[in-house]
Order: C-alpha cells, then structure tokens, then sequence
C-alpha cells in the first residue's frame, strides 16, 4: 500500500506527497498547514491531526484547506 499525504485548495489537489508512515504524515501535515497559515495550529487543529488524520480549515470560505493522510492500491 503506498500512503500520502494530499493537500486540498477549495476543489483542487495542490499536492499529494509520498510518505512511510502515519507518524510522518502527521508531521508533514502539522508542517504544511502551519507555512499555509503562517501561524502555529490551535490545539484543535492538533488533535483532529491526530485523532482523525486530517485537517480541514474553513475560516476563509474562499479559500477552504484540508490536508488528510490517504493510501492508494
């Protein structure tokens, strides 16, 4: 199983990046949302990385991010 990491703009995909393991994918994750926000993430924003392997921002209506650990076959 190949696992990633995808980044979503409003509709779009704007990167999908290979990684190992979820551990990793978590950290990348944490790392690409904090440089797209350009702010270090809410305590929320942590725990539904964690819990859910996800992270999805709607604070901008136009412009909606979500960044979530996906495996392909």
């Amino acid at each position: 199983m190949n696992m990633f990491v995808a980044k979503i703009h409003n509709n779009s995909l704007g990167a999908c990046i290979s990684i190992e393991s979820y551990d990793e994918g978590k950290t990348l994750i944490k790392k690409m949302a904090e440089e797209q926000f350009g702010r270090p993430l809410t305590e929320s924003e942590l725990e539904d990385i964690d819990d859910k392997m996800e992270l999805y921002n709607d604070d901008d209506m136009d412009n909606v991010y979500t960044f979530s650990i996906s495996a392909a076959e």
